[in-house]
């Protein structure tokens, strides 16, 4: 049976998750609100800000668990707030690249990734694991 802190906790880390994802449009509205700037930017630098914001969002995704071992509930939240973290860093790079003059496109193929990324890591109850006994049962 759950305890009432357990279920606390577990809607906590909801609230951040959609907070943080309710942002990620936040972001988006900014950009589309300011005026673009007179002068374009160069396209490598939106190609070079495209391909890190790639990459940040595909480690907060992916490549988090395999760095981080959770074994408790206090690793399982850390580990959900770095991923969030790092797939919303790779928004700001889209960001970055508007108000620079680069134009929407990056920010929105990386406001898609990022949305897809935030789905995979929406955040399951955390279910303490069972300790198993001297002999293996």
């Amino acid at each position: 049976m759950s305890n009432p802190k357990q279920n606390l906790n577990n809607q906590n880390i909801k609230i951040i998750w959609f907070s943080l994802l309710l942002s990620l449009f936040v972001y988006g509205a900014l950009l589309l609100s300011s005026e673009p700037p007179e002068k374009p930017s160069d396209q490598v630098i939106s190609i070079a800000l495209f391909l890190i914001g790639c990459v940040n969002i595909g480690v907060g995704t992916f490549g988090i668990d395999l760095f981080m071992k959770v074994e408790s509930r206090d690793r399982y939240f850390t580990a959900h707030i770095i991923k969030w973290a790092l797939i919303e860093s790779g928004v700001l790079f889209g960001l970055v690249n508007g108000f620079n003059g680069g134009g929407n496109q990056v920010f929105i193929g990386l406001l898609t990734l990022a949305v897809l990324g935030f789905l995979k890591t929406f955040p399951k109850d955390w279910v303490e694991p069972e300790e198993k006994s001297e002999f293996g049962n």
